[in-house]
């Protein structure tokens, strides 16, 4: 068995020991190769070893994991970020397919993420994932997603972003000129995740984005005319969302 090489990275003793003590029990691919509590001494282990996985806790004293990130010259390793809840960081997460793990540790998600960096650590996308990441970090702001695909990740901007679909627990993103994507989530997870103000749910099983939306037709109830000129019907319950939506996009 290959030995999963990790540096900890977490300003709190207590939490690194729990750390180390779960992949003792829990996971014994993952050999512990160093442990840091600061960004300064993080990012001296981290330039001074190999290793294939850095557990990096969000918040380092007066300074967060994004920072030691952001002074280090290569980020040729995979990262998975420990932290309380807060809600930019894991919605930034979850748009750029980064993983994540919230206090306190849950052993089986522990485990089902290192069962993942098993068959990953050579995933050549990632560097661009993490890079998207430390983009959002800095601007505060989320403008790209990613989503998986046949071939790997697809990145999209979310202004060329036209309309998501459903079925069952699939969804197809509809971007570009007539171009599509589907994906096993179900459209529930993306009607969460995408932002209010440009996105929004018009029934059961479409999501539109705000900026395509050419009109609203009274007609059998109501519906959205597309600037390529597709007609969604619109559910009588989310009418009302729709059109204070619309009024305070324009």
């Amino acid at each position: 068995m290959n030995r999963m090489k990790t540096i900890i990275v977490d300003d709190e003793q207590a939490s690194r020991d729990v750390l180390k003590q779960f992949f003792s029990r829990y996971c014994p691919q993952v050999s512990v190769v160093g442990e840091a509590a600061t960004v300064e001494s993080g990012q001296q282990l981290i330039e001074s070893l190999k290793f294939d996985v850095l557990f990096l806790d969000i918040n380092l004293h007066e300074k967060t994991g994004f920072d030691l990130l952001d002074q280090l010259s290569s980020l040729d390793f995979k990262v998975i970020f420990l932290t309380a809840y807060d809600n930019f960081a894991i919605k930034a997460f979850q748009y750029n397919a980064i993983d994540y793990l919230l206090k306190p540790l849950i052993v089986s998600e522990l485990q089902r993420v290192v069962q993942k960096l098993d068959s990953q650590l050579r995933d050549n996308t990632y560097v661009h994932q993490l890079t998207h990441l430390l983009q959002s970090q800095q601007q505060q702001q989320l403008t790209r997603i990613s989503i998986p695909s046949m071939e790997g990740l697809l990145f999209l901007e979310l202004p060329e972003i036209i309309r998501l679909e459903s079925e069952g627990k699939y969804t197809t993103f509809f971007y570009g000129e007539n171009q599509k994507a589907v994906v096993s989530k179900n459209i529930g997870h993306y009607e969460d995740l995408l932002p209010k103000e440009q996105f929004c749910r018009v029934d059961q099983s479409h999501i539109v984005n705000l900026r395509y939306v050419r009109k609203f037709l009274h007609e059998d109830g109501g519906y959205v005319l597309l600037e390529n000129g597709e007609k969604i019907k619109v559910a009588r319950r989310r009418k009302t969302i729709l059109l204070n939506s619309l009024t305070q996009a324009s």
